[in-house]
């Protein structure tokens, strides 16, 4: 699939393929990968290079539910000196059942936020990494077959080379999921 689109960076062209598993399959999930391109502005950075996103389960003796997702793509940045990164990270996420409606959750995360910064700039912070770790806890019901409503709490630590853009928090809510 080609898709065009046009942003406040520039042009996009993107072209991929994937698969997707059935949800009754011993794992089930889907993939795509492919191939996106950005044309900036005077100052913009140009990027192309590989995208993907692959996110597959499985459930482990009808008890447990263990989901890995991994993604690598392009975003726009809400900083002027940085139009956009490249994201690249991965996800696991561990769901055991208490009981038929009451389960937990259990999940890590690790993101790479490659910036790229406006032509002009220090060489020192042109090309900017930003790394973000995820740890977190859920507890969740079950409303039927599909549908679950969670609490989550996850303990969220960014490292930067930018002074002021490090933290280290804590962030809350409550979730709901529909589907397998």
């Amino acid at each position: 699939m080609l898709v065009r689109e046009r942003g406040g960076s520039g042009a996009f062209r993107r072209l991929e393929t994937g698969f997707d598993l059935t949800p009754f399959a011993l794992i089930s999930g889907r993939g795509r990968v492919g191939y996106r391109a950005l044309n900036g502005h005077s100052t913009t950075p140009d990027y192309s290079g590989l995208v993907a996103t692959v996110a597959a389960g499985s459930t482990i003796k009808r008890r447990t539910r263990v989901d890995v997702a991994a993604e690598r793509d392009v975003n726009y940045s809400i900083e002027a000196a940085y139009p956009y990164f490249l994201l690249t990270g991965a996800t696991v996420v561990a769901t055991p059942r208490l009981t038929r409606r009451w389960d937990t959750q259990a999940r890590f995360g690790v993101q790479r936020l490659a910036y790229r910064g406006e032509e002009g700039m220090s060489d020192l912070l042109r090309n900017r990494i930003d790394r973000l770790r995820v740890i977190g806890v859920g507890v969740g019901y079950r409303l039927g077959r599909d549908m679950r409503i969670g609490f989550n709490v996850n303990r969220e630590r960014r490292a930067s080379p930018v002074q002021r853009r490090d933290y280290l928090g804590y962030r809350t809510g409550i979730s709901v999921t529909y589907g397998r």
